[in-house]
């Protein structure tokens, strides 16, 4: 073939085909090790190849990928790196942002099932604000049964 010239998509496929499944002998791994020895690629070759590596391994084509079935810490971080950080609360707008709140309680995989909330009106939409109490200076749970503060 000459230099400059590619392949057509017909002769690609026979020689994927012709080479598919061939074992390569010791003699032969040894020979393609010592021809690449010395040789060094370029930063540029690098950054293609760590890109498409990246690429690769991201999403549904990840080998560890679960889909829907993944669990509450790791849909966290799959939404963390999808769903830009505000600097303020998207709920009272006013103080900075802590928390990625789920509101349908469903916890699908969906970017628009979660917002940013400051750590009190993450509190309040779930509903935990309810079993706090204030007693003097500290913060007590209430109990399940009765409604009566821990006493230490």
């Amino acid at each position: 073939m000459l230099k400059g010239t590619k392949h057509s998509e017909e002769a690609k496929r026979k020689v994927g085909l012709f080479f598919k499944g061939r074992k390569l002998t010791e003699e032969h791994k040894r020979k393609v090790s010592e021809a690449l020895k010395g040789h060094k690629t370029s930063q540029e070759t690098r950054r293609k190849i760590g890109l498409k590596n990246k690429i690769n391994s991201l999403g549904k084509r990840n080998a560890n990928w679960k889909g829907d079935d993944v669990g509450l810490e790791s849909l966290h971080i799959w939404v963390l790196y999808r769903k830009p950080k505000p600097k303020f609360c998207t709920k009272c707008n006013k103080r900075p942002a802590y928390d990625l709140a789920n509101i349908s309680g469903e916890y699908k995989r969906d970017v628009n099932d979660f917002e940013w909330f400051c750590r009190k009106c993450h509190m309040e939409s779930d509903g935990r604000s309810n079993n706090w109490i204030k007693k003097g200076s500290k913060m007590w749970m209430k109990r399940r049964k009765g409604n009566k503060p821990r006493e230490e």
